[in-house]
């Protein structure tokens, strides 16, 4: 098989795309790099088939369902799910988990406290990485979150107890190259700047 042929058998991370800016774009494209499962919303859907990205699932409200087929037209295949709320990114995690995935990616421009508490309360997908316009965001189910990170490398967590770090302005910073650890009770997100 060429290493240019396309296989999705679901091995790497859904991505699920609920924002789409200039800032995210590279992001983007380095996380499209193993084909992985593209979920878009409504209104990101347009703008990802603009930008010639293959989108394969559409969240989407019932009234919406006419309009999205036709902008899906060159799309085949793809699926679409009626959304029962307005939060999408619990209606993509439960397909997700439906359809037996077990990690996804998840692009947006600035997570809320229930959406970060659903995520990390979330047990069913193995993992979870957030990128916002940012932060990118992982959930440590371990005691222990040990990482090499250089200085002045920025975090924001929701673990107690951590070394090589100082607070400024509600962020932690890395003081100086070196593997930082954190300790707490699991689950709990560690945010690093990317952006």
């Amino acid at each position: 098989m060429s290493s240019h042929h396309i296989v999705r058998d679901d091995q790497e991370p859904a991505l699920l795309i609920l924002h789409l800016d200039q800032n995210n774009h590279s992001i983007i494209h380095s996380l499209l790099g193993w084909s992985p499962i593209v979920i878009a919303n409504y209104q990101t859907a347009e703008q990802l088939i603009t930008l010639d990205i293959k989108v394969d699932w559409v969240l989407i409200n019932e009234n919406q369902q006419e309009e999205i087929e036709d902008l899906m037209l060159y799309q085949h295949p793809y699926q679409l799910k009626i959304k029962q709320s307005n939060d999408d990114i619990k209606e993509a995690l439960d397909w997700l988990i439906e359809k037996g995935h077990n990690a996804v990616n998840i692009i947006g421009h600035q997570f809320d406290d229930h959406t970060l508490d659903l995520i990390l309360h979330q047990t069913d997908l193995e993992t979870i990485v957030l990128f916002d316009k940012d932060f990118k965001g992982l959930i440590s189910k371990k005691n222990t979150f040990e990482k090499w990170m250089r200085k002045d490398q920025h975090l924001k967590t929701s673990a107690i107890s951590l070394q090589n770090t100082s607070e400024q302005e509600g962020e932690l910073v890395v003081l100086e190259d070196g593997m930082i650890q954190l300790e707490a009770n699991p689950p709990y997100y560690i945010f690093e700047k990317w952006n």
